[in-house]
């Protein structure tokens, strides 16, 4: 969304890992680290092979970098923050403000060695636009927050003080990068980094199931709930209490102990299966809201709607995020697709088969009428031998009709011509016997 026809070359922190023991954010080591990363991510731009040479120019020209973060959703947590909620958001927006204005600032100190990017004298006024306009906003953030008990007073300061820094050396020396954040969705990368929750996002069941590629369910298990539990005051033989329970109704709500001020902390984007709180959309967009304005370049996010919204939710979704302020926004229904990777349940796929019956096995196509084999069908191999190479022909029925269904084609000898031509025949014929021009 930045310039067309060019690369960002991206990166993500996990926050967690700057959470010290007693809940306060290490902004020194924070800081260091968007050092390290920017340094790291800029030296790629100059090292890197793009698909065209107009893409290779633009790259090369405008070097736009990609820093962002993982975790946020399980940070809060800890914190015992509400994700939908007027701290999380504040807290979640100084610890953006803090990232892209040390991404600045480490910019402008490259651009100081290695000259600003090659189209900065032309962007000079905008893009030092763009940073005053960042101030501005960390300016506004430290006005509106409110001082509570449990401040984070060092990570709110340092949201603030840190754009004076960026806006002089960046008047002196330009930048070296013409974009330096934005929020990707780190899904496979949140995975490595050891992450519960990816991105901006907010966790989206305390207990999911994953599905792998290979076949198999993967049960996940949010590992901060005793973290934020101990945070919240809970003691060690109550944590343990309300583990349990999590782990075997897969909901936080009903459990023993639990006050009900503290079921928010726990509240993700899906309605647990046992359960009645989640977040709702708007949480979603304010969340997007309360950062974009330290985000250089957009938000990759989902916006997560339960199976039942309606055509009027997922318009008033792009309503409010124009309303609020955001380049991008997306909007998932939960189930609109076949297939998913994570689930809430193990056995979804399997109670809507169940439910469908034999319908499931039945295709209606412009008059056409296709009739599938179930998974498990019985079957007949036959052993033939065609210019000296053994093969064999494999015959699928329908079970109780003992009708032929589908036919597979083997021989000894994989990828030759008379293999190809046997795979095309065997394919034809299974679908001439599955598809009759009237229905059953």
């Amino acid at each position: 969304m930045h310039i067309d026809n060019s690369a960002c070359n991206l990166a993500s922190l996990n926050l967690l890992k700057f959470l010290s023991a007693g809940g306060r954010f290490n902004t020194e080591l924070f800081r260091k680290a968007v050092d390290t990363m920017i340094a790291a991510q800029e030296i790629i731009v100059g090292n890197s092979f793009y698909p065209t040479e107009r893409i290779t120019e633009n790259a090369k020209n405008y070097r736009e970098l990609g820093l962002g973060y993982a975790n946020l959703g399980a940070t809060l947590m800890v914190l015992g923050l509400p994700y939908d909620s007027d701290a999380g958001r504040i807290t979640a927006g100084r610890i953006t403000s803090l990232m892209c204005g040390e991404a600045y600032r480490m910019s402008a100190v490259l651009a100081s060695i290695k000259g600003p990017f090659a189209g900065y004298d032309l962007n000079k006024e905008p893009t030092l636009g763009v940073i005053e306009k960042h101030m501005n906003e960390a300016e506004k953030l430290f006005l509106n927050s409110e001082v509570s008990e449990h401040e984070d007073i060092n990570l709110r300061d340092q949201a603030k003080l840190i754009w004076q820094e960026v806006l002089e050396l960046s008047e002196k020396y330009g930048v070296r990068n013409s974009q330096v954040t934005v929020l990707a969705p780190t899904g496979t990368i949140a995975f490595l980094m050891d992450c519960d929750t990816t991105g901006v996002e907010p966790e989206l069941a305390i207990v999911k199931y994953k599905k792998l590629v290979g076949g198999g369910v993967l049960k996940l298990v949010n590992n901060q709930v005793p973290l934020a539990l101990t945070r919240l005051g809970y003691a060690n033989e109550q944590v343990k209490e309300i583990s349990d329970y999590i782990l075997e109704k897969e909901t936080i709500e009903g459990a023993p102990h639990i006050k009900q001020e503290h079921l928010p902390v726990f509240d993700c984007s899906f309605r647990p299966k046992n359960g009645n709180r989640c977040i709702y959309h708007l949480g979603h967009i304010k969340m997007m809201a309360a950062v974009q304005p330290f985000i250089s370049g957009a938000i990759s996010k989902t916006v997560n709607l339960p199976s039942d919204a309606t055509v009027e939710d997922v318009k008033n979704v792009f309503m409010e995020g124009w309303r609020l302020g955001l380049k991008a926004i997306a909007v998932y229904r939960d189930g609109s697709k076949s297939i998913q990777p994570l689930n809430l349940t193990k056995d979804q796929k399997a109670k809507k088969e169940e439910e469908a019956g034999e319908n499931n096995l039945i295709e209606k196509i412009n008059g056409y009428t296709r009739r599938k084999l179930p998974d498990e069908r019985p079957s007949m191999t036959h052993k033939f031998s065609v210019g000296g190479f053994e093969s064999y022909l494999t015959v699928g029925f329908y079970p109780g009709t003992q009708k032929p269904g589908e036919t597979f084609i083997t021989t000894a000898k994989e990828g030759s011509t008379v293999s190809g031509l046997f795979d095309t025949i065997a394919t034809l014929i299974s679908m001439c016997k599955k598809v009759q021009r009237y229905a059953f």
